[in-house]
């Protein structure tokens, strides 16, 4: 018998949307530093970037303070609950995120999270 072990880090990683937070899912939980992220978003190729924190680059102030987010950690997820930004990225960007989940990729030369709003899973 040949048996194949399963490992939840080699899960694909998800953010899902609702109206006022961000949820990732377990396998992305290995990136998050601290419960510090930052948020960028490139509109035209419809992806937003999750920038993980360490505390010391927030504490030293390396990082423009208006551009840091909480996230909680929990054990199965992480989620960052910002009403503003879940609007901001609905009315300012347009993009029809409400009630989905995406696909992510992490990005390990920039370290970064990419949130593809392509590739939405039904």
């Amino acid at each position: 018998m040949k048996i194949e072990w399963l490992n939840h880090k080699n899960k694909l990683g998800f953010a899902s949307f609702q109206n006022n937070c961000i949820t990732f899912n377990m396998a992305l939980l290995q990136y998050f530093k601290s419960n510090y992220v930052r948020i960028g978003v490139d509109s035209n190729l419809k992806k937003i970037v999750v920038q993980p924190l360490s505390n010391e680059t927030v504490d030293i102030g390396a990082v423009d303070e208006g551009t840091v987010y909480k996230i909680s950690i929990n054990k199965s997820y992480g989620r960052i609950t910002n009403k503003g930004l879940i609007s901001d990225l609905l009315e300012n960007y347009h993009f029809n995120i409400n009630d989905k989940k995406f696909t992510t990729t992490y990005d390990e030369k920039n370290d970064i999270i990419i949130i593809d709003l392509d590739k939405e899973v039904i």
